[in-house]
């Protein structure tokens, strides 16, 4: 019993430890992205943000293709403006990349596109007249589709 106590005290202790770090780290990077948002341009800045910072490397990620090569441009003087800054007088690069699609793309909701009764009367027409087999199949499937529609 004893035993079993110290274990759970131990990965508590240490699971403390790992949010203490994870807390500090996310506050180091809002401070960081502050600090960004100064030196860039506001329409930049709110497509482009801290990720992470890891051994004088600040990698920026962008909303999309278009801002992650605005961000390029801006790489250069951005790190000589961040080795102003006293806690950040060790960078040396800055990587840019862009957000996983997953993270910023939304199901889009498609509309079912309909056939009115005289688009649907026009193609089985064509498909009357046509001496194509195969698109007059075509034709008279999509105007049935239509003509049946509740």
């Amino acid at each position: 019993m004893i035993s079993s106590l110290k274990k759970v005290c131990n990965f508590l202790g240490h699971s403390a430890n790992n949010l203490n770090g994870l807390v500090k780290k996310s506050e180091a990077l809002d401070a960081l992205n502050s600090i960004i948002a100064e030196h860039l341009d506001d329409e930049l800045a709110k497509h482009c943000y801290a990720s992470n910072l890891q051994k004088g490397c600040i990698t920026i990620s962008c909303d999309s293709a278009e801002w992650l090569t605005l961000m390029r441009f801006e790489v250069p003087a951005l790190i000589q403006k961040l080795r102003k800054v006293e806690a950040l007088r060790s960078i040396a690069n800055i990587r840019c990349q862009i957000l996983k699609p997953k993270a910023i793309t939304k199901k889009r909701k498609y509309r079912k596109a309909e056939l009115s009764s005289n688009s649907a009367e026009h193609l089985q027409s064509f498909a009357n007249e046509t001496t194509d087999e195969r698109l007059k199949k075509i034709f008279s499937r999509i105007a049935d589709r239509a003509l049946k529609k509740p």
